[in-house]
């Protein structure tokens, strides 16, 4: 192999497969806190659907010995980040536009960066304990 040579794990074909993911071309914001639901009581199946696990059929932050050592703290700052927004602003994309097509690089798809969203502060007094 050359030097500089990157070498990638095909990791979006396991949530693109529907050996893997049921009807995985339909969007679903829920799909995985069903599978939780579905997993309640038993304790092997639960423990499995959590977001910072790893697996050989989601290889997101890497599998066995060399799985992402910050893959726990990551998602929970994704998490704070995330309901931070929801309670403190109105998001929603500009009059007349809706969700831009997905960019796909490779492996990897991700939001067009160039298209903008509407963020509107609510109003009210908001308080938290983590601020």
């Amino acid at each position: 192999m050359p030097k500089g040579a990157l070498i990638a794990a095909p990791t979006s074909m396991f949530s693109t497969d529907p050996d893997f993911v049921e009807d995985p071309e339909t969007f679903d914001g829920f799909r995985w806190y069903k599978k939780s639901l579905e997993a309640d009581g038993n304790r092997s199946a639960a423990n499995n659907i959590n977001w910072a696990t790893t697996s050989s059929k989601d290889l997101t932050f890497g599998h066995g010995k060399h799985a992402c050592p910050g893959r726990f703290f990551a998602t929970e700052e994704l998490k704070m980040i995330l309901t931070f927004i929801i309670l403190q602003y109105d998001v929603k994309y500009p009059e007349g536009q809706s969700r831009p097509a997905s960019i796909d690089h490779g492996e990897f798809s991700y939001p067009d960066t160039t298209k903008q969203l509407l963020f509107k502060k609510l109003p009210g007094p908001k308080k938290f304990s983590f601020l």
